[in-house]
């Protein structure tokens, strides 16, 4: 079998409602995707997903579909595409980071080993453990009211666990949001708090001292990507886990917030971290030395949550808590029928061949602002 060509669409979505993350982050009224078919000359096609950020990891959308014009497609074209590991290793050997546009790769390429082994892409990474997880449900950064309304309606469906978005509003503010929500829904709910890296440590420590003996299951990212030290000086004081996302983008960052003791929980995201297997070789390292994981999403269309999803089955060092497969259901639409998956707010693992995920390709063509077709 030989990979035969690659299809690229860049995809705009807007968001079901403006998503306030923080002041690093800003609002986001929509969501773009790289969606990518590799073809083959057996006829199997696999779907992979770019979710580049240039905030994060310093990737474009237009930036994805360069990379994949003048380098990847040239060098995929003619590659056995179940010759996995050669192929991601030589994607290393012609260009530094890109992980969005590697990770697109890996998706499609497990795809379609799937599917030419007839398995699930969990049964590739030693099968799943669990048939289904818990998901999470984030919050923009808004007021105690808004917190409480959204945590009513979303209860009603099923969620548990909810992420406060913060890192915008006033320490004060951000602490009042977590005792309203905590007073109305007392131990409920599991609540997150991501500030995605909107606070210095001084505000850190501020928000950790004013929510003495209030149960919080983590903090996620609350300094700049490159404050290991800072994140280290917090964890030493704090009594709730702190978790790593923009400072965890490679193998490379993991093994120095190891190093620095600096976190206990890792974020992982299968197009920021590039790819399924290294992903699991980050879950994998984290297990290693006792930190336990979150699944996590960038506004991801469903080919990225279905393959976060087939890795995130086979972890025993998962959080307790809900992960963040409901990305798709925070969009005005999506391109895959993901949705079918997700049900009372837990989310179930694909058993048919490869991702397990279909394009709607009416939907595909509806929002494409971008096409580029390769060999």
């Amino acid at each position: 079998m030989k990979i035969s060509g690659l299809e690229l669409f860049r995809i705009c979505v807007s968001m079901a409602k403006p998503y306030h993350l923080s002041k690093v982050l800003g609002t986001r009224n929509e969501t773009q995707a790289i969606i990518l078919k590799i073809h083959t000359d057996d006829g199997l096609v696999g779907l992979g997903e770019a979710n580049p950020s240039l905030l994060v990891a310093g990737e474009s959308p237009a930036g994805v579909m360069v990379v994949f014009k003048e380098y990847l497609g040239p060098m995929l074209l003619g590659a056995d595409p179940l010759a996995v590991s050669k192929l991601e290793i030589e994607l290393d050997r012609i260009m530094h980071g890109n992980n969005a546009a590697k990770g697109a790769v890996s998706m499609a390429l497990y795809d379609i080993a799937g599917q030419a082994w007839g398995v699930p892409v969990h049964t590739l990474f030693g099968g799943k453990l669990v048939s289904e997880l818990p998901m999470l449900w984030p919050l923009g950064s808004g007021s105690p009211a808004d917190d409480i309304s959204a945590i009513e309606e979303k209860l009603a469906q099923g969620f548990k666990t909810y992420m406060l978005k913060m890192g915008s509003l006033p320490i004060k503010q951000e602490i009042e949001r977590v005792k309203a929500v905590r007073e109305r829904f007392g131990p409920e709910v599991k609540l997150v708090a991501d500030a995605n890296q909107g606070w210095e440590v001084y505000e850190t420590l501020e928000f950790i001292t004013g929510l003495q003996g209030t149960k919080l299951e983590l903090i996620e990212q609350p300094l700049r990507r490159e404050d290991w030290e800072g994140l280290r000086r917090i964890r030493a004081l704090c009594s709730w886990p702190i978790s790593a996302d923009e400072g965890l983008v490679s193998i490379h960052d993991a093994r120095n917030l190891i190093e620095r003791q600096a976190v206990d929980v890792f974020s992982l995201k299968v197009s920021k971290n590039g790819g399924l297997i290294r992903t699991k070789k980050m879950a994998v390292l984290a297990e290693a030395y006792d930190l336990t994981c979150l699944m996590n999403s960038e506004l991801e269309f469903g080919i990225t949550q279905a393959a976060l999803l087939h890795v995130g089955c086979t972890l025993s060092n998962l959080v307790d808590i809900g992960h963040a497969y409901m990305s798709p259901l925070r969009l005005a639409d999506d391109v895959t029928d993901y949705a079918r998956l997700v049900d009372r707010g837990r989310v179930r693992v694909p058993e048919s061949p490869g991702l397990g995920v279909s394009l709607d390709h009416n939907k595909l063509e509806r929002y494409t602002k971008d096409y580029l077709k390769i060999g």
